[in-house]
């Protein structure tokens, strides 16, 4: 469709004279619903234009959302992996230092046993021997060089029951029965 000027044509020649034909007056007249039906137009596209960005946007931010909802998975499956690898790895670690402290331990009753056997051959009566301070002696010194922490019991009969729930360090049960050139050293690491 045309629109036209309306500069140049005066209303009064337009009245007077037929410069312009009856049926194009009507079309200049009903002009006007052609500027209203431009402007629907104009207002349905714009409509339209905004339904599609907003549609544009709720769609990319759908995929975001999506995108970080499994970015976040990943990223706590990859965590717990991790945080299950390291708790492995400490239990390992506890069980190599319990498995060395086991065989330090194991070490120390040896060398005790020894070395307290070794004395009772060169003594000539056990009588002179205190027991009690001898033994706490030699443990304390070895426990404290090797830095390690256990409950450690020490008898001269085998058939005595020791009490697990005593937190003494060393205790020396003397029993006149049992010869005095045997030592039982037990440990209740």
């Amino acid at each position: 469709m045309k629109l036209y000027e309306f500069k140049n044509i005066k209303i009064d020649l337009v009245l007077t004279e037929d410069i312009i034909p009856e049926d194009k007056l009507q079309e200049i007249i009903q002009s006007d619903d052609i500027i209203k039906l431009a402007r629907k137009k104009t207002y349905e596209h714009l409509l339209r234009a905004r339904r599609k960005s907003k549609e544009l946007k709720t769609e990319s931010r759908k995929k975001i959302a999506r995108k970080m909802i499994l970015m976040r998975e990943r990223i706590r499956k990859n965590n717990k992996i991790k945080l299950d690898k390291e708790v492995n790895q400490s239990i390992k670690w506890v069980k190599d230092i319990q498995a060395i402290e086991l065989v330090l331990m194991q070490d120390i009753m040896n060398k005790i046993h020894l070395s307290l056997t070794n004395a009772l051959h060169s003594l000539d009566t056990s009588s002179r021997i205190n027991w009690d301070d001898l033994l706490n002696e030699v443990v304390r010194e070895t426990l404290s060089n090797n830095n390690i922490v256990g409950a450690i019991k020490i008898t001269k009969n085998p058939d005595i029951k020791l009490d697990p729930g005593e937190a003494n360090n060393i205790q020396l049960i003397n029993d006149a029965n049992t010869p005095h050139n045997k030592i039982i050293i037990e440990n209740e690491y």
